[in-house]
């Protein structure tokens, strides 16, 4: 399934299964790749989740904490708007998800993770020092080299 929530695309990929409760892990994506990870996923025999991608955001903006100037000639400054888009996920993504999956599949969350790589892998370990509602983080490749996050 397909949505547009501010202008971001939301995908759900799930498996039908028998589990009356199942976590729900986010990953922020920069070209759309969650099927091709819910692929990997199916292939390596994961447990049962459901994973809810996000693209179309902002990638260097979102995604990043402050203000970080261009890292070389022909970069653009990232403007750090990462809390916003925190806020936007945790009231405006999350509920609606979390009524798709309630209501339309009829399943119980059992907690929410968030995942990331690159600058989404940064985000995702940002998000855990910002709230507790993702129980989970998962990130790979992360963009520790960013200006003062360490």
């Amino acid at each position: 399934m397909e949505l547009n929530i501010n202008k971001k695309i939301i995908n759900i990929f799930y498996n039908e299964t028998e589990l009356n409760e199942l976590p729900v892990i986010f990953l922020n994506t920069f070209n759309n790749e969650g099927k091709s990870v819910w692929k990997k996923c199916n292939e390596l025999g994961a447990n049962e989740f459901i994973l809810v991608s996000i693209a179309k955001m902002s990638w260097n903006n979102d995604l990043t904490p402050w203000e970080c100037p261009p890292l070389y000639k022909g970069d653009s400054k990232c403007l750090g708007y990462a809390d916003n888009y925190l806020k936007e996920i945790e009231n405006d993504i999350i509920p609606k998800m979390e009524e798709y999956i309630t209501k339309k599949l009829n399943k119980k969350i059992s907690y929410y993770a968030i995942a990331g790589y690159s600058l989404g892998g940064l985000f995702a370990i940002y998000s855990g020092f910002k709230t507790d509602r993702f129980k989970r983080i998962v990130s790979a490749s992360e963009s520790l080299w960013y200006p003062n996050f360490i």
